[in-house]
């Protein structure tokens, strides 16, 4: 009978063997990382910051309909929207080398020559 490796939700490395068979995580530490980890982003969607963080992402989303539909954004329309540009939650690397600025499910660059809005969304967000 072959046994399948599983894998810490936390790290890379395999969960023993010597875990309960409904072990998410490889160690202790791991869970506990985890459960400060979910803390933490539950605590930052409850303040100041994490509302406007929110919000940045709603309105990322409602323009994320128009980059599906081939149309070009650009930061005028953001701006008009009041997109608060100065908070994101940190910057992510995308398709040609772009660098792009992470806001919830989304990150964005914008070219500073056109002001036009380039919009990705991000794959691994939970």
């Amino acid at each position: 009978m072959k046994t399948i490796s599983r894998k810490c939700k936390q790290c890379p490395k395999p969960i023993p063997s010597t875990r309960k068979k409904s072990a998410l995580y490889c160690c202790d530490e791991c869970y506990k990382e985890s459960g400060r980890e979910r803390s933490s982003k539950a605590w930052a969607s409850k303040t100041a910051a994490g509302k406007a963080l929110k919000s940045n992402e709603k309105l990322l989303d409602k323009f994320y309909f128009m980059v599906e539909l081939g149309r070009d954004i650009y930061y005028d329309d953001l701006e008009k929207m009041k997109f608060d540009f100065g908070i994101s939650e940190g910057q992510t690397v995308g398709l040609g080398n772009l660098v792009g600025t992470i806001v919830g499910a989304f990150a964005y660059n914008i070219d500073t020559k056109t002001e036009k809005v380039i919009l990705w969304k991000l794959k691994d967000v939970k």
